[in-house]
């Protein structure tokens, strides 16, 4: 019994005893059987339930389990929650299990009742209320609780059970059960949850227990365990989230209560809907995810056009615009029969109608102008013709910096004609102006719409000019519409961008924000991403006449479809 801890083997034998002595599983077809421990979660119970303090309680206080969905999850925290109840043995003990909604912690609140019932021993000393459970014997409560600390004073808890901490709105009542615990000899906090979105009190803790394990914080009480795909191969290969592998790393009861073909059929869904593809990482591999949901399908994104000019250049298509930033080797071959298409809309589309989207961004960042042209006919194509603009900087150095920050080689682009650099630190509108009244001699402009923010100055030109001009908000009620126009149109591969590199580049970066009507809108996936082409597009279907006549988006019309 040297140092600070001892391991007390049979205690920890005890623990993980107890789950198949005393508790009956009851769904699926484990229904009757007892709640054997798989390996992995054996480990975890003889951790935390067998390493000792030198007063013989309990060495971990707090213990965080990270897992994907499926892993059996709340079956193992309704099991440690009745071993705290039942197996503590402690006189008036207080189990309390939260979670962000009544739901959510009742899910777990009733797994321990249902175990209970199916007790051949439990059953006969606890009594299982609609609040709660009782133990007679010991004068002990298990109990549900949710919403907000106030109100909920006289606790006094022996362990507390979280749940899907990536979900909290807070952790107000956590910390204010927490406080309650002075008095008890050993108390434990058992917190239980999937990955979640990369902001709010889940990541907090997600984060806190990644630096204890890596070394940077010392908290000896705290117990941690993560199972998760590789987080920096997630961001460093673009198909590794589908890979066996990934679901390998991520699921300790592969094979018991998670099935392989199941996962492998949900990332095929995801393959073909991009907006599905957060979901199956964060609650299907365990990881954390951006506050937006990816979107557009790049494969299918590259297609546009292809079947126009009979795959000319598709090898060549496939080289130069492919996921590699940055970007210097892109631009080589960008004279290819396919590649170079956009330098051609302007003779192409020549005297057509079109509406215009401007998004002018920050004052020193890229702006885009994206000229729009609707259908011939029904069922035709969109043709999108990009223009991009950027301030040059003061110096060579200044545009260093930009292309290291933003990670795309903007010189080359503009050595291209894809971007125009302009004078100045700044956004220079009085350029930006002139290269629309110029495209105005070419294109019959029906309509433009910029986005309101910082727009004042050159909405005002356009107008004394003899243009009609749109102030075009950002929000849900604008851009919901459009968003899901463009993606339906680009899944049809009816939507022709002329393959240009800026604007791929932008599609790449963009990710849309779903509210809980499923309403949606563009935003960046990170704080250095420029999505403005295609904001700019968004824009310009937006306050056209044509974009509602095609009907519901293809996602909405006939769902997935699995392969």
């Amino acid at each position: 019994m040297d140092g600070k801890y001892y391991y007390d083997a049979k205690a920890a034998r005890r623990a993980v005893k107890f789950f198949p002595k005393h508790l009956r599983l009851f769904e699926g077809e484990w229904a009757g059987q007892p709640f054997e421990l798989m390996p992995w979660c054996a480990e975890i119970i003889s951790d935390i339930f067998g390493w000792k303090r030198q007063d013989g309680t309990r060495r971990f206080r707090v213990v965080y389990i990270w897992i994907p969905r499926k892993n059996s999850k709340s079956t193992l925290a309704a099991g440690v929650a009745l071993l705290l109840l039942f197996g503590d043995g402690e006189p008036g003990g207080q189990v309390y299990c939260i979670a962000s909604t009544e739901e959510q912690a009742e899910i777990v609140f009733n797994f321990a009742s249902r175990m209970v019932d199916m007790s051949p021993t439990m059953s006969r000393e606890a009594l299982p209320l609609k609040t709660g459970i009782w133990v007679e014997s010991l004068g002990a409560v298990r109990r549900a609780l949710t919403g907000k600390a106030q109100g909920k004073h006289g606790l006094n808890a022996s362990g507390v059970v979280g749940d899907e901490l990536h979900e909290w709105p807070s952790d107000d009542l956590y910390t204010f059960v927490k406080q309650s615990q002075g008095t008890r000899r050993q108390p434990m906090d058992f917190l239980i949850s999937t990955a979640g979105k990369r902001d709010g009190v889940g990541w907090e803790h997600y984060q806190l227990c990644e630096a204890i394990l890596n070394g940077e914080i010392h908290a000896e009480d705290t117990y941690v365990f993560i199972a998760s795909a590789d987080p920096k191969r997630d961001q460093e290969e673009a198909n590794y989230w589908t890979t066996d592998e990934a679901i390998k790393e991520s699921n300790p009861a592969l094979g018991h209560t998670v099935k392989l073909d199941f996962i492998r059929s949900e990332i095929e869904k995801a393959k073909q809907n991009p907006r599905k593809q957060n979901d199956v990482k964060r609650y299907l591999l365990n990881l954390w995810v951006d506050q937006a949901t990816v979107w557009l399908d790049m494969a299918k994104y590259d297609r546009c056009g292809l079947d126009l000019f009979g795959g000319q250049g598709v090898g060549e298509f496939a080289k130069i615009a492919g996921d590699v930033d940055p970007l210097p080797v892109i631009y080589k071959s960008v004279t290819s029969s396919y590649n170079n298409r956009w330098s051609h809309f302007r003779y192409l589309l020549q005297g057509r109608a079109c509406t215009v989207g401007i998004d002018l961004a920050s004052t020193t960042d890229l702006a885009s102008v994206v000229y729009v042209f609707p259908l011939d006919e029904p069922g035709g194509v969109w043709y999108a013709l990009p223009r991009f603009f950027l301030p040059r900087g003061e110096n060579e150095e200044d545009m260093k910096a930009r292309i290291k920050r933003d990670k795309f080689d903007y010189q080359a682009a503009a050595d291209v004609g894809a971007l125009c650099l302009t004078d100045g630190d700044v956004t220079d509108y009085a350029a930006i102006f002139r290269d629309i009244e110029e495209h105005a001699e070419w294109f019959d402009i029906r309509k433009i719409g910029i986005d309101r923010w910082n727009a004042t100055q050159i909405a005002t030109q356009l107008t004394n000019a003899g243009h009609e001009v749109e102030m075009f908000g950002q929000g849900y009620a604008s851009m919901t519409g459009p968003t899901k126009f463009l993606e339906r149109i680009i899944l049809q591969k009816r939507f022709d961008h002329g393959a240009h590199p800026v604007l791929r580049w932008n599609a790449r970066n963009v990710a849309v924000q779903k509210d809980a009507a499923e309403n949606m809108k563009p935003v960046k996936g990170e704080a250095s991403k420029r999505i403005d082409g295609i904001v700019a597009t968004i824009i310009a279907i937006g306050i056209g006449d044509d974009f509602t006549e095609d009907g519901p988006s293809v996602y909405e019309s006939r769902g997935v479809i699995s392969v």
